[in-house]
């Protein structure tokens, strides 16, 4: 009996912890942009529906996904007779969002070889950077989609479900554009020791969802035509570098999110899976160069996908030992 106590309690542990942690984190991401600012007829609303009614600026108009089911929890709010149906709408969204966020972390952690008491040290860190990268931002839903269907297609690619991959690249894409590196995450197999086997299929998930990503992103430029620019900084290249090298805020706001993690997991490289090795330079490299380039680092929510993908797991796995704390120091068992 007290075994079977046990595994429930287990059992109940992560969806707990992953509910905890996001309505603390949703919480603070409201109370930092204010309960006004999500009503009918304010910032969050006007811009809400700009994405809906097709006159959004660039690039936020192409992302259509997330704005249109955080419109159904406005409408079943409506359907409820809440009394502030906007406000209830977004904020329920998410916080599902958030707890979705959470619970996938931890069965990706632990499919990575993290052990249970770790996995909870990496979720509260991770709850911490998510209340911090709040510089310059709505609610934002794009960008916690984004991380939620970088870590399904993580945990796709670890199952070996490889087949999932063009699916998760086709309903990303119409998320956000930054989804365009999850064709490439099935190649990290190709360094494992039943990659040469596999690289057929490997080669096969990778080309079909690249085509499928680069279709939804061309395509839904050329449904919604050229948009105007919606950034008010240095033209993008070499006077954005400048310009968030020269910002103390974006070293400020890069470390309030990330903290020691990045530094704590490159530390721990050689100690890694091999799958997760590949996504450290599959991943980072890019993100990093593209959004110094192109994006506002203050904005550090930015970094959220190579944070939760690769730098919390990596540094967990490092720092906690996880060779005598539940991992190997091999790849992961499972298919693929």
């Amino acid at each position: 009996m007290k075994d079977d106590h046990r595994r429930a309690i287990a059992a109940l542990a992560p969806p707990v912890w992953a509910l905890l942690f996001a309505l603390m984190t949703v919480a603070l991401q409201v109370r930092a942009v204010g309960l006004p600012y999500l009503q009918e007829g304010k910032d969050q609303w006007v811009r809400h529906r700009a994405v809906l009614d097709g006159t959004a600026i660039d690039p936020w108009q192409y992302r259509v996904l997330s704005e249109g089911v955080a419109e159904g929890f406005v409408r079943l709010a409506k359907l409820l007779h809440v009394r502030d149906p906007a406000p209830a709408g977004f904020i329920a969204f998410r916080l599902v969002q958030d707890t979705l966020l959470f619970l996938l972390a931890w069965i990706y952690y632990r499919r990575l070889g993290v052990s249970p008491g770790p996995c909870v040290v990496g979720l509260a860190c991770l709850a911490w950077g998510m209340s911090n990268g709040i510089y310059n931002s709505d609610l934002q839903f794009s960008t916690y989609s984004d991380v939620i269907f970088y870590l399904l297609a993580g945990m796709a690619v670890l199952r070996g479900s490889l087949g999932w991959i063009p699916f998760l690249s086709g309903l990303a894409g119409l998320n956000r554009e930054t989804s365009l590196l999850i064709p490439l995450l099935p190649l990290a197999g190709l360094a494992t020791p039943n990659g040469r086997s596999q690289r057929r299929n490997i080669l096969k998930a990778a080309g079909l969802s690249m085509t499928i990503a680069l279709a939804v992103f061309l395509g839904l430029r050329y449904a919604f035509g050229p948009r105007p620019p919606g950034l008010s900084t240095p033209p993008i290249g070499l006077d954005m570098l400048a310009f968030n090298l020269g910002r103390y805020e974006s070293w400020l706001y890069l470390f309030a999110t990330l903290g020691p993690f990045p530094v704590l997991a490159v530390a721990s490289l050689a100690r890694w899976p091999t799958r997760l090795r590949a996504w450290f330079w599959i991943l980072v490299p890019a993100w990093f160069l593209v959004h110094f380039l192109a994006g506002v680092v203050a904005e550090a929510r930015l970094f959220l996908v190579p944070h939760v993908l690769v730098f919390v797991p990596g540094a967990l796995l490092g720092v906690a030992g996880w060779e005598s704390a539940g991992g190997s120091g091999r790849e992961p068992e499972g298919p693929g």
